[in-house]
């Protein structure tokens, strides 16, 4: 019991090994310590290890569940990704970091809730966790990074503590407090159309990247910027009911950057610059060009006659 420290890499690359009981003297364990254990299946971490290190359980594919107890503080880059047999996690109260990639490509993995004393989740944190449905996020979360939630295709719902001072959810679906940034819609919603909330002035990197079930959306006046990656891979993405002129459309700045080198290619919100256009107007437009306005019940898009 006087082990402080599993070094890096010691137990790597040890296809055989099928369970660990770490001793509770243990404070780190560090990187690629138990990466690709291909037969482990348990793992039993004491209340003693403070810092889970960088891809310190990548690849364990036979891994089924994991409870992080109350004294870690860190969980590294890549800790646990890739552990495609992962369906549960139990994240302890004392939480601040979850790396980038920390949970990357746990295919199987339903659910997650991020603890309340947790503030930073890490880029590409749960990205490509395609069976992951609904995320629970506490009320210390300040920061989440770009693609925190990429490709979670089946992901329907994202909710954040009412106390948390930095991100809220409307309607499952992630936004900054005060409403003006649209963070990440919630990809898995099986909705053809959306409508973006009247108070979005920013629409963020890659917060619909990905989103095939979407086919029309409305946007309000009030955006300025749509990120890059914003819109990217919306392949089915056809119309955009816009709440102000052709000319307002022109002064929003589109970022069409790609962003990243590493997944698709191609512009990064050519979805949605491709996308069939429609601008408002209450009366019938004397000019021609793709006008719309709102039917009877003020809910429904109508588009004039005069379509381009």
């Amino acid at each position: 019991d006087s082990v402080t420290t599993i070094g890096d890499l010691v137990f790597s690359q040890c296809s055989s090994l099928t369970s660990i009981e770490i001793p509770d003297s243990v404070t780190t364990i560090g990187s690629f310590a138990f990466s690709q254990c291909s037969s482990l299946t348990s793992v039993e971490i004491p209340n003693s290890v403070i810092r889970i290190g960088e891809s310190a359980f990548q690849s364990c594919r036979s891994l089924t569940s994991i409870e992080i107890p109350d004294s870690v503080t860190t969980i590294g880059d890549s800790a646990f990704s890739q552990c495609s047999s992962l369906t549960s996690v139990k994240m302890g109260d004392s939480v601040t970091t979850i790396g980038d990639s920390a949970f990357f490509q746990c295919s199987r993995l339903t659910s997650i809730e991020i603890p309340d004393s947790t503030t930073t989740i890490g880029d590409l944190a749960f990205s490509q966790c395609s069976s992951l449905t609904r995320v629970t996020i506490g009320c210390l979360v300040t920061t989440i990074d770009y693609n925190a939630f990429y490709n979670c295709s089946n992901l329907r719902s994202i909710e954040v503590s009412e106390k948390n001072t930095a991100y809220k959810d409307i309607e499952g679906n992630l936004y900054s407090k005060d409403g003006r940034v649209l963070v990440q819609y919630a990809i898995g919603k099986r909705a053809t159309r959306f409508i973006v909330p009247d108070s979005v002035i920013e629409i963020g990197k890659g917060a619909f990247w990905n989103c095939e079930t979407l086919v029309e959306m409305e946007m309000p006046d009030s955006v300025t910027m749509i990120e890059e990656g914003a819109f990217k891979s919306c392949k089915n993405l056809k119309k955009v009911y816009y709440k102000g002129t052709a000319e307002a459309w022109g002064l929003i700045f589109i970022n069409e950057d790609s962003p990243s080198e590493t997944m698709d290619a191609g512009s990064g919100n050519s979805c949605l610059t491709n996308a069939k256009k429609y601008y408002y107007s209450e009366t019938e437009p004397t000019t021609e060009g793709n006008y719309w306005r709102y039917d009877t019940d003020g809910v429904t898009p109508v588009v004039w006659s005069k379509e381009e």
